[in-house]
């Protein structure tokens, strides 16, 4: 389910993207947020995306707009290690979260901030709630 242009543009403002950041994004559909977050200026937006047409897609929308610092794979992110990233996008659904945020516990370094729409991340408190949006740090 794509996130609207306003919905984008708290996350990136909650996730108070610098030029060091290394950005993911799970589940990351079309790509807009792994776009926005490069144009924003991240070290390095990555988004793990299952389908296979979304990822082409955001593919040649990055290509396109020439950001080098923007990438998409296709694949799962449960198979991947979220240890290089520092800021972590998420638009999970409830049977997952509780999951995802073992995940995160196991896996993210203190100091990792996690912007997730909608969907709380079982046993964690936001720092910050705005329009939906749930903004933790990994302490």
């Amino acid at each position: 389910m794509p996130t609207n242009a306003a919905l984008v543009q708290i996350m990136l403002d909650l996730a108070h993207i610098q030029a060091a950041d290394r950005v993911v994004d799970l589940g990351s559909g079309d790509g807009r947020l792994v776009i926005a977050a490069a144009r924003k200026g991240a070290q390095e937006a990555v988004g793990y995306e299952i389908d296979v047409w979304n990822v082409w897609k955001a593919r040649r929308w990055a290509r396109h707009l020439g950001l080098r610092n923007a990438q998409f794979v296709h694949a799962s992110f449960w198979k991947i290690s979220l240890s290089e990233f520092n800021v972590v996008f998420v638009y999970g659904l409830p049977p997952y979260m509780a999951r995802l945020a073992e995940k995160c516990r196991a896996e993210l370094a203190p100091g990792t901030r996690i912007v997730s729409l909608l969907y709380d991340l079982p046993g964690w408190e936001p720092t910050v709630v705005q329009e939906g949006i749930r903004l933790y740090t990994v302490r």
